[in-house]
C-alpha cells in the first residue's frame, strides 16, 4: 500500500456501530489466525473497511466494518485457510418483548395503541399457552418491535439490549427502563 493511501485511510472519519458488526464462530480461537480473517474480510469489501476484529472467548470473533451494507456482504461468509466461515449480524433493529401476567381480557389492539408512542410493533402479538393445555393462555404476550429512533423517548435508549415496561393493572405504561 502506498503511504498516501495509508494516510488517507487513517484520517477517514470512522463510526463504530453495532449494526456494522458480524460474529464469526470458530472451532479453536487460540489456534485461529485473526490476521487471515482480517485479510479475507478486506478482500471481500475493500482495504481499510475492516475497523475492528475482537476475539470473544470461547469461540467467537466480532468483526466491525465501515457500513451495514458491507456487514451484510461479509455475513454471507469468508474463506480463511481454505475453510468457509459464515457470520451472523450482531445487532438487530428488531427486539422481541414479552409481558408476563397480563389479564387475558386485554385485547392486542389495546397493547398496540398504548405502545405506539414508544415503539413500532412489527407483526402480530401472540399469546402464550400452557404446555399441557394448549387452549388456555398463561397471561404472557409476545411481540416483535422496531426501535423508533425518531421518537423522543428512544433518543437516549437506542442501544439498549432489553426494555422493561412497568405497567399498571389498567395497562397504563408507568415507566420505561433500559438494561444493557
Amino acid at each position: 500500500m502506498e503511504i498516501d493511501a495509508y494516510d488517507t485511510m487513517k484520517t477517514k472519519v470512522r463510526t463504530y456501530n453495532p449494526e456494522n458488526t458480524i460474529i464469526y464462530r470458530v472451532n479453536n480461537l487460540k489456534e485461529f489466525n485473526v490476521d487471515k480473517l482480517i485479510d479475507a474480510v478486506e478482500e471481500r469489501i475493500g482495504l481499510g473497511n475492516c475497523y475492528g476484529c475482537v476475539p470473544r472467548y470461547p469461540d467467537c470473533i466480532e468483526v466491525t466494518v465501515d457500513s451495514a451494507e458491507n456487514a451484510t456482504i461479509i455475513c454471507d461468509g469468508v474463506e480463511v485457510d481454505k475453510k468457509f466461515i459464515c457470520g451472523e449480524i450482531l445487532y438487530s433493529k428488531y427486539v422481541v418483548v414479552s409481558i408476563l401476567n397480563l389479564p387475558t381480557y386485554i385485547e392486542e389492539q389495546v397493547i398496540i395503541d398504548k405502545l405506539e408512542n414508544f415503539v413500532e410493533v412489527c407483526g402480530p402479538i401472540r399469546r402464550k399457552f400452557y404446555r399441557n393445555n394448549k387452549s388456555c393462555t398463561d397471561g404472557t404476550r409476545v411481540w416483535e418491535y422496531f426501535i423508533a429512533y425518531n421518537k423522543a423517548h428512544f433518543i437516549q435508549m437506542h442501544s439498549a439490549k432489553r426494555l422493561i415496561f412497568v405497567i399498571s393493572y389498567s395497562f397504563d405504561i408507568v415507566e420505561l427502563y433500559t438494561i444493557g
